[in-house]
């Protein structure tokens, strides 16, 4: 098992570290720019290149920690004034099992938390390591198996790149040979929380930093969730909708995305009405009012954004469930609305109407924050697609992990002699050799079709 070099391991929860009931320490995490509280989760990079996940449990002074915890890398004449103690987190994929019994400890029910297949697990450990605050690189969202199962999860999910579920805490301890033996034991839901200070009134404590992101970001997925399940049948320049956005996070959201999405900075000139306290108003134009907008414009980008949001990000089903349907699941013949822009440079289409001509983009996403007002403008551009008929769909399922579903689409029975309808014109297949057909039309042309494009009658 791969743990932190300098970490250090509590044989017994007893004399594991924890605050007492001195104020908590809310230093400045500088990569975040962001103050963060105890008990709430982070990625973690070492000067070495090491990435762990860790939980933030205090912070000291470099001279009151212990020379023997004190991270290797750092020489004596570094100077680093504070250090910050943290909880390892390990994730299933660095974790080595070394026997069927460890496995079947581990072992994840997903006959009953079918919502947690596709996620990534994390393991809580008794190890920790003391880090400088510095090594912060971004929050992590870790929720409990049972309760993504059975209630209502605001954010997080399948292909964000910061988010975990955990289910089992894996305890270190020497024996008497002084062998390093594993032990594991279940987690319940009531004894993890999320986020620090989860439990108390808001007007006591405000909510930490990684929870005011998560709210932040959930609630606009939500909201551009509703646009991309729409029912509407017409679109021509996109679907938009305004929605309010703290700063912070789209602080945060910015440093997420840069680097692999086109985000350009700007100046508007904008007119605003405003409503006076004497029931007059007044029209006034401001002058150089700063725009930012986040442009998603291929598939490149459009991963990128996926890895904040998730990966059915921009995908949504036209038809809504009743009460009475319980789960209503996508399968062939159904309509989906998809963002799906073309691969590397961004294309372009002309629309021609009756009075002007127009020229718009393909399935794109554009998010415009105005700061002054902090008001995102998000504008959709999508396609509709009909399952099992449009080519596109394997992919965009496959994007999305919905592998059921693209089996049931690939695996088609089909035979001599079916007839089927493609381009408008009725045609019989006259022979099919592995997944290629040749099939025929009454004026006895022939055509090589794969067979993933007919659609029997």
């Amino acid at each position: 098992m791969m743990l932190p070099t300098d970490s250090f391991i509590y044989d017994t929860a007893e004399h594991e570290p924890e605050r007492g009931a001195s104020a908590p320490m809310i230093p400045l995490a500088p990569r975040l720019n962001a103050h963060i509280y105890p008990h709430d989760y982070f990625h973690l990079k070492t000067s070495s290149g090491h990435d762990y996940i860790g939980e933030y449990i205090d912070i000291q002074q470099r001279s009151a920690v212990p020379a023997w915890q004190q991270p290797s890398s750092l020489s004596c004449g570094e100077p680093v004034p504070d250090l910050a103690l943290f909880r390892v987190i390990l994730p299933e994929s660095v974790f080595q099992l070394t026997n069927e019994e460890e496995a079947r400890l581990l072992k994840v029910p997903y006959e009953d938390l079918s919502k947690c297949i596709g996620l990534r697990q994390v393991y809580l450990t008794n190890a920790y390591v003391w880090l400088p605050i510095s090594s912060i690189t971004d929050i992590a969202i870790i929720t409990h198996g049972e309760v993504i199962q059975n209630s209502y999860c605001q954010f997080g999910g399948k292909g964000v790149c910061n988010s975990y579920f955990i289910l089992h805490q894996i305890r270190y301890c020497m024996n008497k040979f002084g062998e390093v033996e594993l032990t594991s034991s279940v987690i319940h839901h009531s004894q993890f929380s999320s986020f620090a200070r989860s439990d108390s009134p808001s007007f006591l404590h405000p909510p930490s930093y990684n929870h005011r992101i998560y709210t932040a970001l959930g609630s606009l997925r939500t909201e551009i969730n509703k646009l991309m399940h729409t029912k509407r049948m017409f679109q021509r320049n996109g679907y938009t909708m305004n929605h309010y956005l703290s700063a912070e996070c789209w602080q945060y959201l910015c440093a997420r995305l840069r680097g692999g999405c086109a985000i350009v900075d700007g100046e508007v000139d904008r007119v605003r009405r405003l409503f006076l306290s004497d029931l007059a108003q007044e029209k006034k134009k401001f002058h150089a009012q700063r725009l930012t907008t986040i442009q998603v414009e291929t598939q490149e980008e459009l991963i990128h954004v996926r890895r904040v949001f998730g990966a059915s990000f921009c995908v949504g089903a036209r038809c809504a469930p009743k009460v009475s349907d319980g789960v209503l699941p996508v399968k062939t013949g159904s309509a989906i609305n998809a963002v799906w822009p073309p691969s590397g440079t961004p294309n372009t289409t002309k629309i021609t109407k009756k009075r002007k001509r127009a020229t718009r983009k393909c399935d794109t996403i554009l998010i415009k924050f105005d700061h002054a007002t902090s008001i995102a403008a998000v504008t959709v551009v999508f396609t509709r697609l009909i399952v099992g008929q449009d080519e596109e769909v394997i992919d965009i399922l496959k994007s999305i992990g919905h592998n059921e579903l693209i089996e049931n689409l690939v695996v088609i029975d089909i035979d001599v002699g079916m007839e089927f309808v493609h381009n408008g014109q009725r045609m019989m297949i006259e022979e099919i050799n592995g997944d290629m057909v040749t099939a025929s039309n009454s004026d006895d042309e022939i055509l090589c079709l794969h067979k993933n494009d007919i659609t029997c009658l």
